[in-house]
């Protein structure tokens, strides 16, 4: 079942707040991504500027309507980098 499907069956239902949180839910999410650059030449291409390494990366995911935050934080930002 969708979300929209599950959304309906929650208004059908009588839930709004259910169906409210569960809209929010989708749509309210933040994603900050931070990465560490290399020293070697500039990439040959987009591809290698755009997907850094896990270890060169730190990773932070909010949803604002949970109150989740999780976050991933690379080596590199852990005492091995610059």
């Amino acid at each position: 079942m969708t979300t929209k499907d599950d959304f309906k069956q929650q208004i059908k239902a009588g839930n709004i707040r259910d169906a409210l949180t569960l809209s929010l839910g989708e749509a309210v999410e933040l994603e900050i991504t931070t990465w560490v650059s290399s020293s070697s030449p500039a990439p040959h291409s987009s591809a290698e500027l755009d997907q850094p390494t896990s270890d060169c990366q730190m990773r932070t995911r909010m949803n604002i309507v949970d109150g989740e935050i999780n976050n991933e934080v690379g080596s590199e930002f852990m005492g091995n980098g610059p």
